[in-house]
């Protein structure tokens, strides 16, 4: 009898299940889906893949370009990145179907062009973070800033020694 009345109960409620996949499941607010890079926003400063947990983004230097790639198969979507991403280029979607039947759907990257250091000729930073921390500098001390570390820790160096004598 007992049985009977849970029964009961039960079919007053109604359909509480969605019948997903074939009708579209709404996200709450605040839901974290996948991760997006906005290509225009970013400047390649390196915050995002340094405080990734799973290490599911990576940046890289390679021919002339800074790679920022994100892998979402490691993304365990918990939104440090976009949390501190200084440029708002990292945002949490609301897509969660993220199936695919080739790993290279996976990975989202983005290419910023380098600085070329004007003693060495090496690639140091990318055009973006230079134009930005060039803002915070002086007019007269922008022109150093198109030498990488290197090179002035050894210029540095050099004049110190000089400074001695």
């Amino acid at each position: 009898m007992r049985r009977l009345g849970i029964l009961g109960r039960s079919m007053g409620v109604g359909v509480v299940t969605k019948r997903y996949p074939y009708e579209p499941i709404e996200v709450p607010d605040g839901f974290r889906g996948k991760p997006v890079i906005d290509g225009d926003k970013c400047v390649g400063c390196g915050a995002c893949a340094n405080v990734c947990p799973p290490n599911a983004i990576e940046i890289f230097d390679e021919g002339g370009y800074r790679i920022v790639r994100l892998y979402i198969g490691k993304c365990i979507f918990c939104g440090r990145c976009s949390d501190i991403c200084p440029e708002n280029a990292i945002s949490l979607s609301r897509e969660f179907e993220l199936s695919t039947t080739s790993t290279n759907d996976l990975y989202q990257e983005v290419r910023l062009s380098m600085v070329k250091c004007k003693e060495c000729g090496r690639y140091f930073t990318t055009y973006r973070l230079l134009a930005k921390a060039m803002k915070e500098v002086p007019p007269e001390e922008r022109e150093s800033m198109l030498i990488c570390p290197e090179c002035k820790a050894r210029i540095s160096a050099h004049l110190a020694s000089f400074a001695r004598w």
